[in-house]
């Protein structure tokens, strides 16, 4: 796929319908990128890499907290926020979070405390 400005794009799939690498070629720029990702037999991603480290992702930092868990092996609480789960085993409460799920998962949200609503669909 190449854009009016010269920026093209391609996408790779393996035999079973899964993104296998995409590459975007930012013309006349050192941005150029590409990812490729490795499958295990069940489909589970087993490698990842890319080829520009400007892509990467540096937002992480390391968190130490105590994690207790129901019978159901569900997290009970994280740190010192409770966590609560519905009777479909989808987290329900985290703290004053409360998290609403539709029968497919394709309209979940997040409503806040504050009375605003997020949206992951």
């Amino acid at each position: 796929m190449t854009l009016g400005n010269g920026t093209s794009s391609s996408f790779g799939y393996d035999g079973q319908g899964r993104l296998q690498g995409l590459s975007h070629d930012l013309s006349g720029t050192a941005s150029d990128v590409s990812w490729s990702q490795g499958y295990s037999r069940v489909g589970q991603i087993t490698s990842s890499s890319r080829t520009n480290d400007a892509y990467a992702w540096s937002g992480h930092y390391n968190v130490q907290r105590a994690y207790t868990t129901t019978a159901l092996d569900q997290y009970a609480k994280a740190g010192n926020t409770p966590l609560s789960w519905d009777g479909r085993g989808n987290l329900s409460h985290a703290g004053p979070d409360v998290y609403a799920h539709d029968s497919e998962h394709s309209g979940d949200s997040i409503l806040n405390p504050g009375g605003a609503s997020t949206s992951s669909a």
